[in-house]
């Protein structure tokens, strides 16, 4: 089964993750002018955030992907709207080739916690949803249709595409859902059943934050200053947290790239500070542990080490 030529057969509508109104739009509307984009990282996890703001429409949206092992936790907070059109965000849109034949299962309860799709991985609703809707369908294209001087051979491939209905002119809407790549459907399900391996601590126009016992890892990404779970910052920040026994490690990014002197603080008792970088002074360590960030504008992470008691 041939796969390729995907690109010009991805609907604008239809783009994994994506959160916006079903309009029409013009080809090439400008980007939206926001400061709110980025994340943190340690080479193996992450946080990645962006506040939304719709192309030419007045929807706005808080997004965050929090990224562990096996699984990508996806938030979206504030979604708001009021156009007079329907929003929707895309969960996944999977190209199934020509023949399309992959499996597809999904939860049979009232509101579905996970849904599956063979050879691809499925997804998990935490608590349930009743917005969730799936379709499976031919789409017809050609390379010309998205860049005028390339082929006008058209070629027909079959799409699974699943998506939650925020309805028309959304207030404060959110989702919370994980996408598990390459999972069997046995896995997806147990995961669904397992209630206690994921903690949102937080899923607002103000702050995403979540957490994974198992992992040791705790993230968020703070759209204004503010607390949540552990941690609290001075002003908006992406902040990733992972402990190994008596060890921590944290790091600090401020995607909105003003360069400002901030503080964190993490709710949890430190021996002391083993290691930081020259961008990170220290303010406190024993019960709690703050930092004071010097960030500058280029939006690097910032690593401090620990010892916990």
């Amino acid at each position: 089964m041939t796969k390729g030529r995907s690109a010009p057969l991805v609907t604008s509508r239809a783009t994994s993750s994506s959160t916006a109104d079903v309009r029409a739009r013009r080809t090439g509307e400008p980007p939206s002018r926001v400061r709110w984009v980025g994340g943190v990282g340690d080479g193996e996890f992450g946080a990645v955030g962006q506040h939304l703001k719709g192309l030419g429409s007045t929807l706005e949206a808080r997004k965050s992907w929090f990224c562990t092992a096996g699984t990508v936790i996806c938030l979206g907070a504030g979604i708001t709207a009021s156009d007079g059109v329907r929003v929707e965000t895309v969960v996944d849109n999977r190209n199934l080739g020509e023949g399309g034949s992959s499996g597809f299962a999904l939860d049979a309860a009232a509101r579905p916690r996970w849904a599956h799709l063979d050879g691809h991985g499925g997804w998990v609703f935490p608590g349930g949803t009743t917005a969730l809707h799936t379709l499976r369908e031919a789409r017809t294209g050609a390379w010309s249709d998205i860049n005028t001087t390339s082929s006008a051979e058209r070629r027909t491939r079959t799409y699974q595409t699943l998506w939650l209905d925020h309805g028309v002119d959304p207030v404060g809407a959110s989702y919370s859902y994980q996408l598990m790549p390459g999972a069997s459907r046995q896995t997806v399900a147990a995961r669904a059943a397992d209630t206690g391996w994921l903690k949102v601590a937080a899923n607002t126009a103000a702050c995403q934050a979540m957490a994974v016992p198992a992992l040791d890892l705790v993230c968020a990404n703070f759209w204004q200053a503010g607390s949540a779970g552990p941690l609290s910052v001075s002003a908006p920040a992406s902040v990733l947290v992972r402990s190994e026994g008596v060890t921590g490690t944290l790091r600090v990014s401020e995607p909105p790239r003003t360069g400002q002197p901030f503080e964190v603080t993490w709710n949890r008792p430190v021996r002391r500070v083993t290691s930081a970088d020259s961008t990170v002074e220290v303010l406190a360590a024993g019960k709690a542990l703050r930092l004071r960030i010097t960030p500058g504008t280029a939006g690097a992470s910032h690593r401090c080490d620990v010892a916990l008691i």
